[in-house]
């Protein structure tokens, strides 16, 4: 199946309880890749740098941890299990160019589980945060 995908932020609703990952983050970019996802018919999940590839409406609590260069070997196999059990084939990638400061370990982790996977990324540019 064919998914669309961004990246988790920083901004995030600290509220104890669990929530929808599209209602923890704060983020017009991840709103608007929500909206891309409901147009598009195609499901929408989030690489977190605590989670790895998560569902949009998967619930989780409050975190702070963004990924780091340290972190992309680590959390490689993680996606690459993740992608497998979803019967990911394709993803639409919707992200900050790849030199935004903190971006880089994320796009690092995307394309060497997609890599091996033999799974193609469409990108598409977006300058939201």
């Amino acid at each position: 199946m064919e998914y669309i995908c961004t990246t988790c932020c920083k901004d995030k609703r600290e509220n104890d309880e669990l929530l929808p990952a599209t209602e923890r983050y704060i983020s017009e970019r991840i709103d608007f890749v929500a909206e891309e996802s409901r147009k598009s018919g195609k499901p929408f999940i989030i690489l977190s740098g605590k989670y790895g590839m998560i569902d949009a409406d998967h619930k989780i609590p409050w975190y702070d941890k963004a990924l780091v260069p340290e972190d992309v070997a680590g959390m490689v196999p993680i996606v690459k299990s993740q992608l497998l059990e979803k019967g990911v084939w394709k993803i639409r990638f919707y992200g900050k160019p790849r030199t935004t400061p903190g971006w880089e370990p994320y796009y690092e982790v995307l394309e060497q589980a997609c890599d091996q996977l033999g799974i193609p990324i469409d990108y598409q540019e977006v300058d939201l945060d």
